[in-house]
């Protein structure tokens, strides 16, 4: 724990913040039904284009386009639960955080049937 850090914590919340706002912006260009949200290290991605409390946990249709998210990310390397949230870690530089956004984009390009299921 003497490891983490003021700078470490810093270096985790500008990690954080660089993966989703890319992960946003990847939301916005698609135009397809998501939320991101998360603080720090913390991210998840919803499959809710708004995502009051209330409806936080997801469909049965939203669970499928959720696993679909994970096992894309799984072949590229890279672990997320099977609710789409992860956490970053210190020795992550903006390389993984690229990482991370281009498996996501790669998901949102390959995903269209999943996505009219969830417009439906």
């Amino acid at each position: 724990m003497k490891a983490l850090d003021h700078a470490a914590f810093a270096h985790l919340e500008t990690l954080g913040d660089r993966l989703r706002n890319q992960l946003r912006n990847a939301i916005a260009r698609r135009g397809v039904p998501f939320t991101v949200t998360g603080a720090a290290s913390l991210f998840r991605m919803h499959p809710k284009p708004v995502l009051p409390k209330e409806e936080a946990l997801p469909t049965p249709e939203a669970g499928r386009v959720l696993l679909e998210l994970a096992r894309t990310f799984a072949e590229q390397g890279i672990n997320i639960s099977n609710n789409a949230s992860g956490c970053l870690s210190t020795p992550m530089t903006n390389a993984d955080i690229d990482l991370i956004s281009s498996a996501f984009e790669h998901f949102l390009s390959s995903g269209d049937e999943l996505f009219e299921m969830l417009r439906a």
